[in-house]
């Protein structure tokens, strides 16, 4: 009985001080902007996109990003049966400033268009840096809705 209670006490102490690591960190980016752009645009689309601007919080310049977000018609319903996009975007972005993104949303969207689209849970799932290092999210910690 007592092993129990130190194991689960161990895991709690675990649990908690991981997340207070977590919550500490400074986050590298911010999306201060998401939206979807319908119409063509000569050199991303034909019929629409999803326009980002991510902002690097952080010292270093970042040379790549993916992205990863869902997107939804105008009756909030997944656009197709696998409505998450995630896209590998060059994205030099120099630190402390923000850099627009724009992605073609033509191969999720099909060729019904609708009047409306928006983009869902957005985050960036990598950044590649020019020094070389990487930070990583694979579970949108950081995410907005």
């Amino acid at each position: 009985m007592v092993k129990r209670f130190l194991i689960a006490v161990s895991l709690l102490c675990t649990v908690f001080s991981s997340c207070s690591e977590l919550l500490a960190v400074e986050v590298p980016y911010y999306i201060s902007e998401k939206k979807v752009a319908m119409g063509k645009d000569d050199d991303i689309c034909s019929y629409a996109e999803a326009v980002f601007e991510i902002f690097n919080n952080s010292d270093k310049e970042i040379e790549s990003v993916d992205l990863s977000f869902f997107v939804f018609d105008d009756k909030n319903q997944p656009c197709s049966a696998n409505n998450k996009v995630v896209v590998h975007v060059p994205c030099h972005a120099l630190a402390r400033n923000a850099k627009s993104i724009k992605v073609s949303l033509d191969p999720y969207i099909g060729p019904v268009i609708k009047e409306q689209y928006t983009v869902g849970f957005a985050y960036v799932s990598k950044i590649a840096y020019t020094d070389g290092t990487v930070w990583l999210d694979q579970w949108g910690v950081y995410g907005i809705v």
